[in-house]
């Protein structure tokens, strides 16, 4: 076997090597089925599989940088679009960066993106996540990783405040999916898909979406947030 035919509604979309596809022309609120058919080096094409329903949600913003990123403001430190097999975000390497997108009045919602860490520039409490309800430099909430640990605390007026952790290894050049949400009081971070660690909190009810690097050479890609 040489790779799979992606099929969206019947249509192929994509031919893929690995067991991996991320459709990035979907629309809000629209159901979608997914079929796939194997094909060998010869050219021989097996039958098509069962298709898989799924109907996306309603998405508030989705970047996946291939054009750039004209649409996010670079709050502190420097952020720069790089080839990394794909057209990615990356931090600077010093002591805070940080780049925000979407609309101050965002409430309830979720945000989901690829992550990789290349390496740290310095074992001072070092970090790579997302910032939610993200106001400013000095109020957010951050959930990822920092300093040995997936960890969601809030700053608020300049100060952090510990909301929830449990101890993790980071592997350097590997990519992980974080997702982050937030409903009402309720924040949770989920990495590769399992709910890692949660917490509650009341301190800020609305903000944008952003990315958070400290001391590392972090990517970021496929950042999407949608309602709820």
């Amino acid at each position: 076997m040489a790779g799979y035919k992606v099929y969206r509604d019947n249509v192929q979309v994509a031919v893929v090597s690995g067991t991996q596809y991320t459709d990035t022309s979907i629309d809000s609120s629209t159901t979608y089925a997914y079929t796939v058919a194997a094909y060998d080096d010869s050219g021989n094409v097996s039958a098509v599989s069962a298709p898989v329903t799924m109907t996306t949600p309603n998405y508030l913003h989705f970047s996946n940088f291939e054009s750039g990123a004209g649409d996010w403001s670079v709050v502190t430190g420097t952020w720069k679009v790089v080839n990394d097999g794909s057209r990615v975000y990356n931090s600077g390497t010093t002591f805070d960066n940080s780049s925000a997108v979407g609309s101050a009045s965002w409430t309830d919602y979720t945000v989901e993106t690829r992550v990789k860490v290349n390496g740290w520039s310095s074992t001072n409490s070092p970090n790579a996540g997302i910032r939610l309800r993200f106001a400013d430099k000095d109020n957010y909430y951050f959930l990822g990783y920092k300093n040995g640990s997936l960890t969601i605390y809030r700053r608020v007026a300049g100060a952090n405040v510990g909301l929830g952790s449990k101890a993790y290894t980071l592997q350097t050049g590997e990519w992980y999916t974080f997702k982050a949400v937030v409903q009402g009081t309720s924040l949770k971070l989920y990495v590769n898909g399992t709910l890692q660690v949660s917490a509650t909190d009341n301190k800020l009810a609305a903000g944008k979406a952003g990315l958070d690097s400290r001391f590392a050479d972090a990517r970021y890609d496929d950042f999407a947030v949608w309602d709820g």
